[in-house]
């Protein structure tokens, strides 16, 4: 499961499915995106899941320098 936590505010802005592919990630990093201010960077923390080894993953987030894989 993909979810979001605004940890200045507590707020959870973003939800994500309960499958673990690259498409429902690829969905959830477009949502947050949108939803999160633009000057912030988002730090990504991921479990053992491929998803976000997906070569779509990798390249949408090597295109975008604010997401952050800790």
């Amino acid at each position: 499961m993909s979810a979001a936590l605004d940890v200045a505010t507590g707020k959870v802005p973003g939800a994500g499915s309960r499958r673990q592919c690259h498409q429902e990630l690829l969905a959830f990093l477009r949502r947050i995106e949108r939803e999160m201010p633009s000057g912030l960077d988002l730090h990504l923390v991921v479990d053992n899941d491929a998803a976000d080894k997906h070569p779509k993953v990798r390249a949408r987030l090597a295109q975008r320098p604010r997401f952050r894989l800790d």
